[in-house]
């Protein structure tokens, strides 16, 4: 195999953005936004319902005529607690038995939920058990037909139950289930019976459920709810938008590394078909707009870290500074993990000015102690302007992402309740213990020895034999391919002595290695999602290594790409929810650990 002699990898020249570049990026990010649009979720629930007072509230409908009931299903509001409502059928002498029973706790919203009742009847009591239980639609099915049940009338309603609502509420939009049946596309699912409810409650001005995370995500949430009201379109529509801005950013900061525009293309397109990314582009959770806010502060950073770092050079730009620790102030706003990818960058900025310190005074006349001073000085300057700015301007941000907590009316928050909630939220994370199936250690993640379940389709009584899942993993193309490629890059990187690229490996080592300290506490597999972009610096890299040293194998990066597609196109059913037959599901089972 022959090979062609070393040469830098990452050029000296950096990459700007040219014509063609914009027309590919904006043909990627466009195709992105459809994929991701596809399905995302409806803008077609019940919005009108009832909100208990009292305990036990009930009502009995009548038929009229004997109904062989066959299935009911309820769509849940904004309930202010647990809620719990019960269905029962006549039993002869006045009495009632119970069918079954639907329960929800809190936080848990917006959603529908199912019983198989299977009663051949034509009354059925309702017992709405707990007060400040949200029911926003009841839909009722008969034996062998998919089109509710409309003909009924209610009777023997507790006294107090209209000061709930007009009942007429609970059966005037049976139409949300009809188009929309109970699937991930029109209710919550996972944690976001926490994020998008806090979101409305931020809007609402009511106490935010969610106080575990700081709130400029759950505040990022809110205008797509304002513009398409409390549905799943409007609470994950953000999140799609700043998904597809992180392939526009990815393309941008690739270019800029490479100088390249089939290597810029390469890492916006590992990340598009990146299963990670496209699932949480696609959910209302934070973690998209975490990773977004650090690849934009990367982004900048980097563009810092390329500046003259000598001490007889021109000053270097402090506006590149300023906008990097702005955007850290809304990543870490987001979730306080944050601060390992900056904390990262900081360390490999302040060792490149250390080494120009060390370069200059090597240079110098022993002698000159007053330059030495003068050099010292700019350094601790230096160091003094990096802290500082990645500490005011972080908690100005942060202290305004609370803008709207302290803004509520009647609350009484003030500014010192913000700084008590901070140590609330650092002791619940720190006595965080509560380990389930779902959690995974770091050792597990790139090798995704266990994904996250996201949702899985209850029985559902209108598709039997089909099923809707998602879940959260990696690319195997994409991931396993960096177990082998993060090593090679480093080796390479220090090898040659190419510094950019091995910053962005340190920052990478900063992002994923302290995870491995936590093992005290449950992790998941999505912790691993800010690290996804510097893999993928890494994976292009090593492929521009070896296109280079091995030209005869070139077109073996375009096959790679193609493999990366082919598994995103194979594995789209179960990471976007689409409802599939159960065969094809179980038919990833790659893994004993993998439990679709």
């Amino acid at each position: 195999m022959k090979r062609t002699p070393d040469k830098p990898l990452i050029p000296a020249k950096t990459g700007l953005m040219e014509h063609r570049d914009w027309l590919t990026v904006t043909a990627m990010t466009f195709v992105y936004l459809l994929i991701c649009l596809y399905n995302l979720g409806t803008t077609i629930v019940p919005k009108t319902g009832i909100i208990t007072d009292r305990y036990d509230e009930t009502f009995t409908v009548n038929f009229g005529r004997q109904v062989q009931l066959s299935t009911i299903y309820l769509y849940w509001g904004v309930s202010k607690g647990d809620a719990k409502v019960s269905f029962y059928y006549p039993a002869g002498k006045g009495d009632f038995k119970k069918i079954d029973q639907m329960e929800i706790k809190a936080p848990s919203i917006c959603r529908w939920d199912a019983v198989s009742a299977h009663k051949k009847l034509s009354r059925l009591k309702v017992n709405i058990h707990l007060p400040g239980a949200a029911v926003n639609e009841i839909v009722f099915f008969d034996f062998g037909t998919k089109k509710p049940i409309r003909d009924f009338y209610i009777e023997d309603k507790t006294a107090t139950l209209e000061k709930s609502g007009p009942l007429k509420n609970l059966f005037d939009e049976e139409y949300a289930l009809y188009k929309n049946y109970p699937f991930f596309q029109s209710g919550t699912i996972f944690d976001e019976v926490y994020y998008p409810r806090t979101a409305y409650e931020y809007l609402r001005k009511k106490e935010p459920t969610n106080w575990m995370h700081p709130p400029l995500g759950k505040l990022l949430i809110a205008p797509g709810i304002i513009v398409f009201g409390m549905t799943p379109f409007g609470w994950r529509i953000m999140g799609v938008l700043f998904g597809v801005s992180i392939i526009l950013l990815m393309y941008v900061f690739a270019k800029r590394i490479f100088a390249n525009t089939f290597y810029a293309f390469s890492a916006a397109y590992l990340m598009m078909f990146d299963f990670m990314n496209f699932t949480h582009s696609r959910t209302g959770l934070l973690d998209v707009y975490l990773v977004f806010f650090l690849v934009l502060m990367s982004y900048l950073l980097y563009l810092y870290f390329e500046g003259d770092f000598s001490y007889a050079g021109r000053a270097k730009n402090p506006w590149l500074l300023f906008c990097a620790a702005f955007f850290f102030g809304c990543a870490v706003s987001i979730k306080w993990s944050a601060v390992l990818t900056a904390a990262g960058f900081a360390a490999v900025i302040l060792v490149k000015d250390i080494s120009g310190y060390i370069e200059h005074v090597g240079k110098l006349d022993p002698a000159d102690e007053k330059q030495k001073k003068t050099a010292g000085t700019l350094l601790l300057r230096r160091a003094a302007f990096l802290i500082s700015s990645f500490t005011l301007i972080p908690a100005a941000v942060y202290l305004l992402a609370y803008a709207p907590y302290i803004a509520m009316p009647d609350a009484g928050h003030t500014i010192m309740n913000v700084v008590k909630s901070q140590w609330n939220i650092l002791k619940y994370h720190a006595n965080l213990s509560v380990f389930h199936g779902y959690c995974s250690t770091w050792w597990q993640w790139p090798l995704m020895t266990k994904p996250l379940l996201l949702y899985r389709s209850a029985q559902d009584y209108l598709h039997p034999g089909r099923q809707s899942v998602i879940f959260i993993m990696g690319n195997p193309a994409v991931w396993w391919v960096s177990i082998a490629a993060v090593p090679l890059a480093v080796y390479l990187a220090f090898k040659r002595r190419e510094e950019k690229i091995a910053a962005l490996l340190t920052v990478l080592g900063f992002t994923y290695i302290p995870w491995i300290f936590a093992h005290n506490r449950p992790a998941f597999i999505y912790y691993f999602y800010p690290a996804i972009p510097f893999c993928i610096f890494a994976i292009v890299y090593v492929m521009k290594w070896f296109s280079e040293t091995y030209p005869r194998f070139r077109n073996l990066s375009i096959f790679y790409l193609g493999i990366v597609e082919f598994l995103f196109i194979v594995f789209y059913p179960v990471i976007s929810g689409m409802l599939v037959r159960t065969f094809y599901i179980e038919q990833f089972k790659w893994l004993k650990s993998w439990y679709f």
